[in-house]
């Protein structure tokens, strides 16, 4: 079955505290619900990785012996995948998901030097890149994450992140619906646009908000650790922090640089 974003609100957070380290947090599951409708749209754009995606490993205290890490990637489905991502916090606290390696070496500044790849045999394990998460991310994050690796569709992306604030006119959208973008001159926002979007974000009542800021960093925190290097989710996501910290009334560029 597609990836069911959970049905009830709120945040199960992890988190660690070390005299040389800030405070890092890991947002478990809960993230904010989509309506089905742009769920599906989003789901069926990313069906070839989906049962991979669904079979992900979820750890609240990993620990990165080899004898431990093998039973966890061992749980993953690797139809397709020759690839384990870890995002995790300093402590290993994260999760672990079924990606290709084609999707990094096109879309990240770092990848993992591999082998050319060839078909798993029988009890062979995934390969696994980990990459440290500084900031607060949750399951959502990572899927439409990889959703936008897969199809490079802006609108499918900007709905992800800010499409299920109901708020929002069916008119307002700033990403041009079936685009496929990678490297291409940067999409043109007029300052108006992203004032409209800050505008309908105030309507929310201020709880709802810092969620979904939560939520929309969350995509800015897996950018920075992936070294992302695709320009338009680049653009996309510096637009939805720009929307939600105007709505919030706080500097433009606060967590973006």
């Amino acid at each position: 079955m597609p990836y069911q974003p959970p049905t009830a609100p709120g945040f199960a957070i992890a988190q660690i505290n070390d005299d040389w380290l800030p405070w890092t947090t890991i947002l478990v599951q809960r993230s904010p619900i989509l309506p089905p409708r742009i769920r599906d749209s989003i789901n069926s754009a990313g069906a070839q990785f989906l049962p991979v995606f669904n079979n992900q490993v979820l750890s609240n205290s990993l620990t990165w012996h080899e004898e431990y890490f093998s039973a966890l990637i061992a749980n993953l489905a690797v139809r397709g995948m020759d690839l384990a991502i870890a995002l995790t916090d300093a402590r290993g606290v994260g999760f672990i998901v079924g990606a290709k390696l084609s999707w990094l070496a096109m879309n990240c500044l770092i990848t993992p030097l591999l082998p050319p790849p060839a078909p798993l045999t029988a009890g062979e394990l995934l390969p696994v890149m980990e990459y440290v998460v500084q900031g607060t991310i949750s399951r959502s994050n990572i899927y439409f994450t990889l959703v936008y690796l897969l199809n490079h569709d802006q609108a499918n992306l900007f709905h992800a992140v800010l499409g299920h604030a109901s708020v929002f006119s069916p008119y307002w959208r700033p990403f041009r619906a079936g685009a496929r973008k990678t490297a291409d001159p940067p999409t043109v926002l007029v300052d108006d646009t992203l004032e409209r979007g800050a505008l309908c974000l105030r309507r929310m009542p201020l709880a709802d908000l810092e969620r979904l800021e939560v939520h929309v960093k969350g995509f800015l925190h897996v950018q920075n650790a992936l070294r992302i290097t695709d320009r338009g989710f680049h653009e996309v996501i510096r637009a939805c922090c720009v929307v939600v910290n105007r709505a919030l009334r706080r500097p433009e560029d606060d967590g973006l640089n």
